[in-house]
Formats: structure tokens, sequence, C-alpha cells
């Protein structure tokens, strides 16, 4: 006994749960039966004609079923009892329909002729459109009116002239045969009235009626009016109406009832201010009817002349499209955003009618850092170098520039060739890392990769010569080199006598020197005389002078990474003119914010030769003597 009660309660739940599911999907699907047209008017869902299945709801408003009559002869849709509808617009939520003008005609004698004061009344989802609709009079002796039934408003205008005006030549109304005024929010009723002043005695010859109606402003043509037109000669104007869904239903309110709320997927719903009630739209990136459950289709942008047409390399996504930068760019490259790193020198070209082909890279003019830090001391490439703080600030802009090859590049990048003549400065003398020749991409789940020995004698990784394997912290040696450079102004291999008067490598001098001074002031030795800076500075010498120790490791395991090397020169340089901040997040960001390129003009300055047939042998680079070449010897092992 107690099994059937279980049974008979069971059924009963189901019984009372399936109407419920099913009301939800009918207000969001339209049967494929229904009439999508009415003589040359789309009649899309929520709105439908004469059957209720096919328009939304009639308890949201029963007006949206629409009539079709062919009674005339051709298809007319109707709204509500005889308001013809010439346009649904889904996306705007709006509907335009044939209004009727209200006129007042009179005999020469003054006496009235006919007249005509119309009204409309609107369901409780319709709202007459304050935005696009204006009360227009026309006459030399009108007096136009228009309030709605409650007397919650009231207005009009007067259009007064002596002689006739040739309505052609008008663009608006200004008062001179023609006036205009606006309407109120929320107007549901509205009626329209016509009056003279002097029943158009004084200008029957040229008009002896006076019109007012409502009409959308974007629709109606002031120039195609004239002021002796008879009624009949008066087109009807077409009035606009707003129309929601969920009368005086917030979304919030509509969303928190899943069963009623009818806006399909991928769209958004938005309250109408004057409708009083809620709208559907389709997402960006979608179209279609937001009232159907799946009427939001996504938008294909790559099919459009226009958006491919300055896209390379369009690819659609769901409610988006995206394109592709050029090789060696990174960023947005729908709105033209595409970035390379601000301290990588951009390759602009490439020639292929030289039997050896020829990279073309823009134009950077102030040299490298190489004839800078190497220039004779009366100079004004070695003046610009004097300030303790530039040499800094380009020491940090190179290990940000050889981070982000390490850090954020993908696959990331060795470039296995970082010296002071590849460290090239622009024309704000900001440092950018140029010659990607001998760079290696690194495999992914990989650190580092054999490779046959490549780069420059005197910046070379003791460890990668001696092994072939090659990693990132190979150009951390290389980069501790620089800095050595930086701070003593020698070259790292000298035929010459150094300032010591000792002829050595200027490395195991610094090297030695340090660690024979420990604990005492060693800047006075190694420092080059040609920097400028005062007591507060040889901290900074110090530290960095540390962290060139630290690059210049025999065992790679004991160098700091790049991103360690460019947070500790970040931090030094808080107080810079450059401001840089320390934190990890603020570096990354700092760094995506300095991947700017000019794409402007570029002169055709530093051509390089390259042997792209065998990227794991020699590749020589002969730079044409526009920037200069100090005559550094590059190296392969076979």
């Amino acid at each position: 006994m107690e099994m059937k009660k279980n049974n008979y309660l069971c059924c009963f739940f189901l019984v009372v749960l399936w109407p419920s599911s099913l009301a939800a999907d009918l207000t969001m699907v339209k049967s494929p039966n229904c009439p999508n047209k009415c003589g040359d008017v789309e009649v899309p869902y929520p709105f439908g004609i004469h059957d209720e299945n096919c328009a939304i709801s009639k308890d949201i408003d029963k007006n949206f079923l629409l009539k079709c009559n062919t009674s005339t002869g051709y298809p007319k849709l109707i709204y509500g009892r005889n308001l013809e509808v010439t346009n649904i617009d889904v996306e705007k939520a709006t509907m335009s329909v044939e209004y009727f003008d209200s006129y007042d005609c009179y005999h020469k004698n003054g006496s009235s002729s006919i007249r005509n004061n119309p009204y409309i009344r609107l369901s409780k989802s319709f709202t007459l459109s304050d935005s696009e609709n204006k009360l227009f009079a026309f006459g030399c002796d009108t007096q136009a009116f228009m309030n709605d039934t409650q007397n919650n408003f009231g207005s009009g205008c007067i259009s007064i002239c002596n002689e006739n005006v040739n309505m052609s030549t008008q663009t608006s109304c200004s008062g001179l045969g023609c006036c205009q005024t606006s309407l109120p929010k929320h107007v549901k009723y509205l009626s329209v009235t016509t009056t003279s002043f002097n029943n158009h005695k004084g200008v029957h010859s040229f008009n002896p009626c006076g019109y007012a109606f409502l009409a959308d402003q974007n629709s109606f043509d002031i120039s195609k009016m004239r002021l002796d037109f008879k009624p009949e000669q008066v087109k009807n104007p077409i009035v606009l109406l707003d129309w929601v869904v969920g009368n005086n239903l917030t979304c919030k309110e509509a969303q928190s009832n899943s069963s009623s709320y009818v806006c399909g997927e991928n769209s958004d719903c938005y309250y109408s201010e004057n409708g009083g009630g809620y709208q559907c739209r389709c997402k960006q990136g979608y179209e279609g009817n937001p009232y159907l459950k799946q009427g939001c289709q996504d938008i294909d942008e790559c099919l459009d002349p226009k958006i491919i047409k300055n896209c390379k390399g369009c690819k659609n996504i769901p409610g988006n499209y995206t394109c592709k930068c050029s090789l060696g760019m990174h960023g947005d490259g729908k709105n033209g955003n595409c970035k390379g790193f601000r301290f990588d020198t951009l390759a602009t070209g490439l020639c292929l009618e030289t039997k050896i082909p020829l990279l073309v890279y823009e134009l950077v003019p102030n040299g490298t850092l190489s004839q800078h830090i190497h220039a004779k001391s009366s100079s004004s490439s070695s003046a610009m170098l004097r300030p303790w703080k530039t040499r800094l600030r380009i020491a940090t802009e190179t290990a940000l520039s050889i981070d982000y090859l390490h850090s954020f590049a993908q696959p990331p990048i060795i470039h296995r060739d970082i010296k002071s003549t590849n460290i090239l400065l622009d024309e704000n003398y900001t440092a950018k890392v140029s010659d990607f020749g001998a760079s290696v991409l690194i495999p992914p789940g990989q650190t580092g990769i054999a490779t046959t020995v490549q780069g420059t004698l005197g910046y070379l990784d003791p460890e990668y010569l001696t092994t072939g394997t090659l990693t990132t912290k190979s150009d951390v040696y290389s980069f501790g080199v620089v800095l050595v450079e930086l701070i003593t102004g020698e070259k790292p291999i000298s035929n010459g006598v150094r300032r010591s008067g000792v002829k050595s490598n200027i490395i195991q001098y610094f090297v030695s020197t340090i660690r024979e001074n420990k604990g005492e002031r060693y800047v006075e030795k190694i420092v080059d005389p040609n920097i400028v800076y005062d007591e507060s500075h040889e901290t900074e010498i110090e530290t960095v002078a540390e962290l060139a120790m630290k690059c210049l490791e025999g065992y790679s395991e004991r160098r700091p990474t790049m991103k360690e090397v460019a947070e500790e020169l970040v931090w030094l340089n808080k107080g810079n003119n450059k401001c840089y901040n320390n934190s990890q997040q603020n570096i990354n960001e700092e760094t995506d914010q300095l991947l700017v390129i000019d794409h402007g003009d570029q002169s055709l300055v530093s051509i390089s030769n390259t042997d792209i047939k065998n990227h794991d042998q020699v590749v020589e680079y002969t730079t044409i003597d526009v920037l200069g070449y100090d005559g550094e010897s590059s190296i392969s092992l076979n």
C-alpha cells in the first residue's frame, strides 16, 4: 500500500513539472510552420501572424500577434485595429507603423471645410519613441497641439508666414511655414489637434489647410511637403514604436525567473528607460534574433572585405576574430597594435636578388654601444656615456631585452652572440639588441641544445666552448662581459697595453682585482676614468661589479638567470629618470610596455648577409660600415 502511494506522488510531481519546462521552451522557440513575411515586411519572433503559437506568449502582450490583411489585394501587416506595420527591427526593438495626419481646412471665406484630429493608443509593451519621433506642423496660419489622455503633458508649436514658402529648399522646421517639437518619454496614448488663428483667410490662395502629425524624423522628408497640398495629397507619416518584453520588469527581475525570461543564448538584457521593460540584444560579435533560443549566431568577420583588407591571417573565433602580427612581432594585430620588443632591432626587409640573401634593418642612428665605450675621451660619443647612470640604464635595458628572449618569447630564444657591438643605440640612446643570425630556439621541454660552438672571442661562455652545450646561461656569461666593458671601458680582448700596465685579458684582471680587494674599496682600480660618478654611486658600481662576477662564473649552474640579473638592475635604477619597479609583476608589466616599435618610414641603414642554408654552421655577419664595425672575431668550431 505504501509502495502505491509513493508511485502516485512521483507521477504527480512529473505532471506538475512538465508544463513549466514546456512553457519555458515556448517563449524561445518559433515553429517552422509560422509565416515569416506579410507582403514585403519581415515578421520576426517574438512577433507572429494569425496563430498565437507563432508569437511570444500572450501573457506578455497579445499584440505581438499581428494580422496579415489581404482583403485589399496586397497584403498589409496590421498592428492593433488599423495601424499598418512597415518594418520590425529586432536588434533595435522598434516597429515602424503608418500613422494619420491631423488637418484643418477652410473655404475661401473662412468657413470650416474639413478637419481630422487622430489619436493613437498603444498596448502595454509598446511606447512611442521619444528619441526618434517629433511633432511636425505645416501652414501659414497653423497651431499644432498634442497631449495624452490623462493630460500629463501638453505641447505644441506655431507656424506663421505671409507668403508661400518653398519647402523643397528646407531641411528643418524653424517656424516659417513649418514648425516642430519633441515628444517626452513613456507616451502610449497621443492625440494631435490642428487649429488656426484666422481660418487661413489671408493665406488661403496658397495655403488652405494646416497640417500636424507625429513622424519618425529619420524617415520624414520635409522637402516633399507643399503648403497648397490637399489632405489626400499628404502621405501618411511613419511613426516609430519602441517595444519591450516583460513589461515593468528590470533585467535582474526578469533573469531571476528562468521560465519566463525570453533572451536566448549569446545575448544580453537591456532595460528600456522609455518602454519600462527589458529588451534583448545579441552580444558583440554575434548577430541574429536574440529572442530565439539559439538565434544569435557568431559573425565570421573574416568574410568581411573591409576587415580582411587590414587583417593579416584573419582567424574567426566565437564572438570575435584575431589577426596575426608579422614574424618577430606580437600584440593585438586586429587593432594594428603589433609590437616588437623596444630593445630589439627590427628587420624591415629581405633582398633575395643577390648571391647571398641580405637582411635590411631599421635605422638605429647612434651606432653601437662599443663605439661609445671605446671612443676617444675627447669625442662626443664618449661624452654621452660619461654619466654612470647612463651606463646603468643601458645595462638595464639590455638585460630586460635578453630576459624577454629567455622568458617571454615562445619558444624561448638564446641569442648566442651578446656583445657590445650588437647593442645599438637609437635616437634617444635607448639600447637595442641586434643581430639574431646566430640565435637558437629552445625546443619545448629542454633547457639547452647541443650545437656547433659559435660566437665572438672574449664573450664566449667557457662551458659552452668546452662542452658544445648551449643554454640561456651562455647569454648570461656574455652579458657579464658587457657589464665589465661598461664598468671598465676596456675591450674583452686587446692587443694593446691596458691602463694597469699589464697586457692581459680584461676579464681575468677584473675578477682578480675584485677578489684580491674583497672587503676594501676597489672601484677606483676597475672603473673607467671617463665615467662621471660620486660617492653615492660607488655602492651601485660595486653592486653591478658583483653581479658581473656572478654572471662570469665558470660553471653555468652558479650563474643567475637573466630574470634575476634584470631584477637586480631594475632595483638599482629606482629613482633614475627611467622609473622601474622591483616587483616581479611590475617588471613583467613594464617589459611589456617597452614592446613598442614605430612602423613609420625607416631608412635602410644596416645591411647584413647571412648564410641561411645551414643554421648550425658558420653565420658570419659583414656589416656595411654605416654604423661602424670594430673587427671583432666571430668564430665557429666544427
